[in-house]
């Protein structure tokens, strides 16, 4: 499990040159079984190099009889490996959902770190087809697990609209929002989809720390309330082209989910009456 560190200052990195966080990268591929089954599709396409490396794997997996060899084998689901092992894994009944939730809370025993990521990784996915019964799988595991794990957890929780979770979502978040690794952003993607009210105290916050992450803008897009107005504006002023582009776009989404009347106060506060002017004149812009 990662400590925490001390706040450090982040007001010159940028969001360009950033990559989308693991985190988001899982929520696509969990999203529906669409997306899941595009991703398994591109996985297969690869060509006749990965299936030379990972056949022995997939006949590994495809011969399993029993949902115990079946999780065995988690741990070799990798390449072209991983649909097929996905693809056996939801050809059982509601009986695996105990087992793998058993194995969830076991894992934190696997000595080898890689292993025991990538075994939670695919556990945690393919509880998020189980419904109601996975999300309550998780639920029963959480504190059991690091909080990278815990991350995923949380978009699972969203994705299955899991509102009884919440609270372990909202915890993880104050605990990993000053951490040098981006796992609040599990957090975040669970707040967003649950839209529950915290996530606007949340992002705030995060301005308030100057955490600069790749979601930033997109997040408070969606989620963000009148107190993210200034700092939108500050980026349209001093930003780079690019941050200038989405922050005008930001500053649009938020006009018109945020009552304007709020919007404007918030230009109001703690600026000079140049500056808020100048604020002004390039919100309502904007908003046009």
């Amino acid at each position: 499990m990662s400590k925490k560190h001390k706040q450090k200052r982040q007001s010159r990195q940028n969001v360009r040159g950033m990559v989308p966080s693991a985190q988001t990268v899982f929520r696509f591929t969990i999203l529906d079984f669409e997306t899941r089954r595009a991703v398994d599709q591109a996985v297969e396409s690869l060509g006749t190099e990965l299936w030379a490396r990972d056949r022995d794997y997939v006949e590994k997996i495809e011969r399993a009889k029993t949902a115990d060899e079946l999780l065995d084998l988690a741990v070799i689901a990798t390449g072209m490996a991983e649909p097929t092992w996905f693809k056996r894994v939801r050809q059982f009944g509601p009986g695996i959902v105990p087992l793998m939730t058993q194995r969830l809370k076991s894992s934190r025993d696997i000595a080898d770190a890689t292993h025991q990521t990538l075994v939670r990784e695919h556990l945690i996915a393919a509880l998020r087809w189980r419904g109601t019964l996975g999300a309550n799988a998780l639920q029963e595991c959480f504190a059991d697990l690091d909080e990278y794990a815990q991350s995923l957890v949380s978009v699972v929780f969203g994705v299955l609209h899991a509102r009884s979770s919440a609270d372990l979502i909202g915890d993880l978040f104050q605990r990993t929002k000053q951490y040098p690794e981006k796992f609040f952003v599990g957090a975040l993607w669970g707040l967003i989809d649950l839209q529950d009210p915290r996530i606007a105290d949340a992002l705030a916050e995060l301005i308030q720390l100057e955490r600069v992450y790749y979601e930033m803008f997109g997040f408070i897009a969606r989620a963000g309330d009148e107190r993210t107005v200034m700092p939108m504006v500050s980026v349209m002023v001093h930003g780079n082209e690019s941050e200038r582009e989405q922050a005008g776009y930001t500053l649009s989404a938020i006009a018109h989910r945020v009552a304007r009347e709020k919007v404007i106060e918030a230009l109001a506060k703690d600026f000079s009456a140049e500056q808020r002017e100048t604020s002004r004149s390039l919100f309502l812009l904007v908003i046009k």
